[in-house]
């Protein structure tokens, strides 16, 4: 099991999930619309493979990083 310690900002805290999924920052799909964290973190909580995460970071553009974490697996992305 993974123990996540972040530190906090006022500008882009982090938000989480159930302490599963965590995102800070900003996000837009392909098409350059806003993506909302807490529907981004929803989607990321279904994710169960590395495949997976790849395809989620290959739609999102933005200026953020997640973390994702579930039994066995600890993904993490930053796109700045």
């Amino acid at each position: 099991m993974y123990k996540i310690k972040l530190n906090n900002h006022k500008i882009y805290p982090w938000s989480n999930l159930n302490e599963l999924a965590y995102v800070r920052g900003y996000f837009y799909d392909s098409n350059g619309k806003t993506i909302h964290q807490i529907f981004l973190l929803k989607k990321l909580i279904k994710i169960k493979s590395p495949d997976d995460f790849a395809d989620l970071l290959k739609n999102i553009d933005g200026c953020f990083s997640i973390i994702l974490k579930n039994k066995n697996l600890l993904f993490a992305a930053t796109d700045r």
